[in-house]
């Protein structure tokens, strides 16, 4: 089923409507969508390693994206079938006298190639720990889930709002409840990380293990959900979470058709013209470069092998309205 979407605020400023409040942090998540610092929300589509958030000298995060088990040639190359984040990586680089690099896959964390999964907190560096802050540890054998009952747990609360909780037919007033120990993604995993450095803090939420045959499982089990927050210097943050501000994204003439007056929607919105995947605005990001990579060779060598040739990151702006129609249409 294809539907329009209607878009945020465009890279190219096509939305007449003032921009809304940034939120308090950006968050990465499902299959996937990202809400960057600035608060615009993409639709994201990709194979291999992306830049997630990087400043340079001091940290550097990376997202390693498969398609899910089910996606064809077809709908891959068009960029119609869903791709997840399937492995994470991070290196610090500002740190004295050994530089540390963690790698997220499956339920594992890997510090400089030790399994450090079973510990609650690691201390990195001065300021720097990695600390086990789910409701539950990534050394527990959770049953596997449907991908569908997930389907809502990503919300992230902003005070005042009503999100879902413990169903799709119950709210609540978001800021106004008790939180028991537990990250921000305690509503999808009891397997949470927090990163802390003194120049930004990374929740990891890991996601799984999901139903067999669901995801490529030579790659993993398991998705994540990432949030970044306490960015001591936004601008300069590299990589997908900020991508729309820091030249990451940009616009590829093969996606955008060139502009006309396709009107506007019942909310007075500029709608950008029919391109493949509707009236949206559709950006690309190259992948990391091989030399630029956390990731192993062999870890490389495995992933690919299961998710295919890399390919470039497609990114559809939209709006929470338009989030729905995307799935529709995937």
């Amino acid at each position: 089923m294809t539907h329009a979407l209607r878009i945020a605020p465009s890279v190219a400023g096509a939305r007449q409507q003032a921009p809304s409040p940034p939120p308090p942090g950006a968050q990465i998540f499902d299959d996937p969508h990202v809400r960057t610092l600035s608060g615009n929300q993409f639709f994201l589509h990709g194979v291999g390693v992306f830049d997630y958030a990087t400043i340079p000298g001091v940290i550097k995060t990376q997202v390693y994206m498969c398609p899910f088990a089910h996606c064809t040639a077809e709908s891959l190359a068009s960029g119609d079938c869903n791709t997840f984040i399937q492995a994470v990586a991070v290196q610090l680089l500002d740190v004295q006298p050994v530089q540390h690099t963690l790698i997220f896959r499956r339920a594992s964390l890997l510090i400089d190639g030790d399994e450090r999964k079973g510990e609650v907190n690691v201390t990195l560096g001065p300021e720097m720990a990695i600390t086990a802050s789910g409701t539950g540890r990534a050394t527990e054998l959770p049953d596997r889930v449907d991908h569908v009952t997930l389907t809502d747990c990503h919300v992230l609360a902003t005070a005042g709002q009503l999100i879902p909780k413990g169903g799709r037919n119950s709210t609540q007033l978001a800021g106004k409840v008790a939180r028991p120990i537990g990250g921000v993604w305690q509503a999808c995993t009891r397997n949470e990380w927090t990163l802390s450095t003194p120049d930004m803090i990374v929740d990891v939420g890991v996601i799984g293990p999901f139903e067999a045959g669901y995801l490529r499982e030579n790659v993993g089990d398991r998705t994540f959900n990432l949030d970044v927050k306490a960015v001591k210097d936004p601008d300069a943050l590299q990589g997908i979470i900020n991508g729309d501000k820091n030249g990451l994204f940009v616009l590829d003439p093969s996606l955008n058709p060139d502009p006309v007056d396709a009107g506007m929607d019942e909310l007075g919105n500029v709608l950008v013209p029919e391109g493949p995947h509707g009236n949206v605005q559709e950006v690309v990001a190259a992948n990391v470069a091989p030399e630029e990579r956390i990731f192993t060779a062999a870890a490389m060598a495995r992933m690919d092998a299961a998710c295919g040739a890399q390919q470039s990151l497609r990114a559809i702006m939209m709006t929470e309205i338009g989030r729905a129609s995307c799935r529709e249409r995937v």
